[in-house]
Order: structure tokens, then sequence, then C-alpha cells
């Protein structure tokens, strides 16, 4: 009824496995600058809203 698939072993070259493992672990921390841009609310607008925002603060305070 199941068919079982058979077992596959293969090597990698401890090189390699340390590459791949830098490269999902730089993956993962530009993940989460861009997840916590986000939740700042900076990286949805454009830089020249940004700084649109800032002048209309500098006039307001100054």
């Amino acid at each position: 009824m199941f068919e079982r698939l058979p077992e596959v072993r293969f090597t990698v070259h401890q090189q390699e496995a340390v590459s791949m493992l830098a490269a999902m672990i730089r993956e993962q921390r530009i993940e989460g600058v861009l997840e916590g841009l986000r939740l700042a609310a900076l990286l949805n607008e454009s830089s020249r809203d940004r700084h649109a925002g800032m002048s209309t603060m500098e006039e307001e305070l100054g």
C-alpha cells in the first residue's frame, strides 16, 4: 500500500556547511532588520516623504 522511499545518504564538506550556515544566518539577520524597519514605518515610506516629514517637524519646533 505505502511505498517506502529508499534511504539516501550524502556528505557535505565542512567548509561548504559552514558557508551555508553563515549565509542562512546573514539572511535571517537581514530579514529581522527589514521587519524592524517595517514595524517602525520607515521602510514603507519613500526617502522623499521621510525628508519632507523631517522638515515639517523642524518648522514646527523651530
